[in-house]
């Protein structure tokens, strides 16, 4: 947003979901090129919650609960306006806020750019009553029924006012299943990560572990009469939105930096822009690598299964473990066929790219604590409860 904000390139510019990337002055949106801010600081399971229903793993904490369990906030921009919030709503107050950002930014004649971070499908899962015990597949199917209703609201909106065709629509998702979560967190077949199951002695393969069921998610773009419509089997990440979006609104990015993103071929056939992709794990390691069809593993750490089961837990591989994508998508059977000039030239890509990464700018994370800097609406209640 810093890049496309009113001050580069006229755009109106909001965040109506989830942010996570800080709630201190310098780390809030308004103060990273957004507008307006109208959502949650960070996952909805980080606090307790108001009276449901909201379905979990375990039954999640309402509101008064553990007093060092501290209710989550509902923003508008700085204002705490709900504490806890009201799950069960939040999606019909998202839709409303992301129709009145958009009218007023048109009827200004600005143009605009919208970032909807949804809370669904994310647990604790909470729906409305409309979409409540309505789907076959229970309530994560009730969850990506209403996420489905509110994209299909943004959508009509853009072609009632005829500006559909003048819209670039992107929907992805920052991860795969939370495999933990069991049926409350969808599935991630086809990627299994069966060597993991297998041989790795069992263990989650999806959200949290560099198994493709961890990261390989949809994209799906839409630009009526500039993007034809097909699939495409290029290798794609969400750091390239940057670029991309630059490059279509013609502005200018700093230049102080180098991107790890790249400009997604869009509008013409051509040959797929990338062919390597790094993959670290918790400890910030790089442990696995995308090379072309290749996934190659330096090492596996699974994440706990529905049975809160790690296998056999973290394993170094030597020589790597590698599958063909192409063939194999669920990661089951390492190749065994290849020479040692495969495995040395993929380390010394892998080795160049991590130089360009350490070599230039980085951000810092600031680990301490404070007290007096958690969000809180109202200091004389125990758990911050209030309402706006």
């Amino acid at each position: 947003s810093r890049g496309i904000n009113a001050e580069y390139g006229g755009y109106k510019t909001a965040i109506i979901g989830k942010w996570h990337l800080g709630i201190q002055p310098d780390y809030h949106p308004l103060s990273r090129g957004f507008d307006y801010y109208y959502g949650l600081p960070y996952s909805n399971d980080m606090g307790c919650v108001s009276q449901g229903p909201v379905y979990n793993i375990k039954v999640d904490p309402f509101c008064p609960g553990n007093p060092f369990n501290l209710s989550v906030p509902l923003f508008e921009n700085r204002n705490i306006i709900e504490q806890p919030v009201d799950l069960t709503t939040l999606t019909s107050r998202y839709i409303a806020k992301s129709t009145e950002f958009m009218t007023a930014a048109l009827s200004k004649g600005r143009n605009f750019f919208l970032y909807v971070p949804m809370t669904h499908v994310h647990v604790p899962l909470a729906t409305s009553p409309q979409f409540a015990n309505k789907s076959k597949d229970g309530h994560f199917g009730d969850v990506l029924m209403e996420m489905d209703s509110y994209v299909g609201h943004v959508a009509s909106f853009l072609k009632d006012k005829g500006i559909d065709k003048e819209t670039i629509v992107m929907f992805t998702s920052d991860n795969g299943p939370w495999e933990y979560k069991c049926n409350l967190a969808g599935s991630n077949v086809p990627y299994v990560g069966g060597w993991q199951k297998v041989k790795g002695g069992g263990g989650g393969s999806a959200k949290a572990t560099t198994w493709e069921g961890g990261h390989r998610v949809p994209f799906i773009i839409s630009w009526p009469g500039v993007i034809k419509s097909g699939v495409s089997n290029d290798l794609a990440s969400a750091l390239d939105i940057l670029p991309t979006l630059a490059h279509i609104t013609g502005v200018e990015l700093a230049s102080d930096r180098v991107y790890d993103g790249v400009q997604l071929p869009l509008f013409e056939p051509c040959n797929a822009t990338r062919t390597l992709f790094l993959f670290g794990d918790t400890q910030m390691e790089i442990r696995a690598l995308r090379y072309g069809k290749y996934k190659v593993f330096y090492a596996t750490n699974p994440y706990p299964d529905c049975g809160n089961s790690t296998g056999r837990g973290f394993l170094y591989h030597n020589p790597a473990l590698v599958f063909d994508l192409s063939l194999d998508p669920g990661e089951t059977i390492p190749l065994t066929d290849l020479s040692g000039t495969f495995y040395t030239e993929v380390e010394n890509l892998m080795n160049t790219q991590r130089h360009s990464i350490y070599s230039t700018f980085r951000s810092t994370v600031d680990w301490s604590s404070d007290n007096s800097k958690v969000p809180c609406c109202n200091h004389s209640n125990p758990y911050c409860n209030c309402v706006h």
